[in-house]
């Protein structure tokens, strides 16, 4: 079984004082089977925002709206889900955060 697959990216980033909004669009084409005869299409949309707490503390959630469909037609599955809040500590020159990553999801 063969798999290829292609991928382009928007990434925008808005600092707004204390605020911070994201966005990553994602479009991605693959191609499955022995004769590459599957094909499918992947749109996602990532939505982001984090306000700073301090110079070394960030708090923020991210919303994933993603859809799936097979050779450019068809029904597509749907799978939207809020991430719950985020919690960044900083210091020096390293990061570590905190998150959980639930998943909800809806074909149909």
């Amino acid at each position: 079984m063969h798999d290829t697959a292609v991928e382009a990216k928007l990434l925008l980033e808005k600092h707004l004082g204390n605020l911070v909004l994201a966005y990553n669009g994602v479009i991605e084409q693959e191609w499955e089977g022995d004769k590459y005869g599957e094909d499918k299409i992947e749109l996602k949309n990532l939505l982001g925002a984090s306000v700073r707490v301090s110079s070394r503390m960030t708090v923020g959630g991210e919303y994933l709206w993603e859809t799936e469909t097979e050779n450019w037609g068809g029904r597509a599955a749907l799978v939207a889900q809020p991430a719950p809040p985020a919690a960044t500590r900083r210091k020096r020159n390293r990061d570590l955060t905190f998150c959980s990553l639930p998943s909800v999801s809806s074909n149909g």
